[in-house]
């Protein structure tokens, strides 16, 4: 039985509850994400880490995410979205008490990879629910809710690691573990909702291998890449403009504001007007930013510039999900191990922009990466209006079964 929103008849609970519960969720793995910065300095001072140490403790979350994306997905698809759900806040409790715990770097770097996993469950459990539980044609609506909340995450994360660094780990992290406690006994008071389709990887497989899962996947990398190169490159320019820690802490939380904006609005466009639409007005908008990035020189532009840019990118990530999930849908696949292989993609696109900007801006060559971010913009711009509707349509019209029999036992 489908879930809608209101009450039904046999008692089933507003959806609106789950929105809410599944967008704490989100907001707290993306809070404890981005609570490590400020207590950086803090953790190597009580541990004696070095810069290299430290660097790889950054490093762990996207290292245990990578690793469970796709086996996040298939677990998910497995044993339901609440059972999903509810192992992940069970991964972030013991993860977040290990950190606020721990007082040797590698049992740091083991907690924080941990953490890294359950993200990895709780968003593609948290997006699978959602999805199951919502009128299909609300389905972009519902995807960049749950982005905006992880936005609302990602602002509140320093400020709670700059109260760890003030008052101690321990008692942050130890509360954060017990409130993820709470959650999870709360989530598990709402019905689970129905598990449907094709649970092999082939058939995930064969779904990315279409015209639209395809596009949804690519669009998701993109995005992912265009996020991290920003996240490194943001700072680093600004700073090397004159701009202040205090001036540019107040650019970034501009630009979360402007995301968590973003994200329910483009939805509602995404389901009215499909995706396709929304995906080539942020990708064209992007790539006209990152060119006026590429050529500003003043404070001014470069702020203007990198308020713009994250916001549009991000335009981009709803309808690209909703693709991939309606894709998944209406072929007949379990939608969690595609939306894992989308986790995976983010990922992959978000470590491997970081890493190429850091390079480039330390070589002194970030213009080169400005131009190459615009440059896969428009050539995905170029793409999309070459094959018109049928980039994420074809083959979504009828539901397909994804029946082949002849792989099934192999995999």
């Amino acid at each position: 039985m489908e879930m809608r929103m209101g009450v039904s008849a046999d008692g089933t609970p507003d959806q609106r509850a789950l929105l809410i519960l599944i967008s704490i969720v989100l907001a707290l793995d993306a809070a404890l994400y981005s609570a490590l910065t400020p207590l950086l300095p803090a953790i190597q001072a009580e541990t004696g880490a070095s810069d290299g140490a430290a660097g790889f403790l950054v490093a762990t979350y996207a290292l245990g995410l990578l690793a469970a994306s796709l086996p996040g997905g298939w677990l998910t698809a497995r044993i339901g979205a609440r059972t999903a759900m509810t192992l992940g806040l069970v991964l972030f409790a013991v993860a977040g008490a290990g950190f606020g715990l721990a007082n040797s770097i590698v049992t740091l770097d083991v907690m924080r990879a941990i953490q890294g996993a359950a993200a990895a469950l709780s968003w593609a459990a948290g997006f699978v629910w959602l999805l199951a539980a919502g009128p299909k044609d609300r389905h972009g609506l519902l995807i960049g809710s749950a982005i905006s909340a992880s936005v609302v995450g990602s602002l509140a994360g320093p400020v709670l690691g700059a109260l760890a660094a003030q008052v101690g780990r321990a008692g942050v992290f130890v509360g954060l573990a017990l409130f993820a406690a709470v959650i999870a006994v709360a989530i598990n008071l709402l019905p689970a909702p129905s598990r449907s389709g094709d649970l092999r990887l082939i058939a995930a497989l064969r779904t990315l291998a279409t015209v639209p899962g395809a596009v949804g996947a690519w669009v998701v990398l993109l995005a992912g890449g265009l996020i991290g190169s920003a996240a490194v490159l943001a700072p680093l320019r600004l700073d090397a403009l004159g701009v202040g820690s205090t001036a540019i802490a107040a650019v970034f939380l501009v630009i979360g504001l402007s995301e968590m904006v973003i994200g329910p609005v483009v939805g509602r466009f995404s389901d009215r007007l499909g995706p396709r639409l929304p995906i080539l007005v942020s990708l064209a908008l992007t790539a006209g930013v990152l060119f006026l990035l590429a050529v500003v020189d003043s404070v001014a532009g470069a702020i203007v510039g990198f308020v713009l840019l994250l916001p549009t990118v991000t335009a981009s990530i709803t309808p690209a999900f909703a693709t991939l999930s309606r894709t998944a849908e209406l072929r007949g696949v379990a939608v969690a191990g595609v939306l894992g292989a989308g986790n995976l993609a983010w990922a992959c696109g978000e470590g491997a922009g970081a890493v190429s900007a850091g390079w480039l801006e330390g070589s002194g060559h970030a213009v080169v990466s400005y131009l190459a971010m615009a440059g896969a913009a428009l050539a995905t711009v170029a793409g999309l209006a070459l094959v018109g509707d049928r980039s994420l349509g074809a083959g979504m019209e009828e539901p397909i079964p994804a029946h082949d029999q002849e792989v099934a036992d192999c995999l």
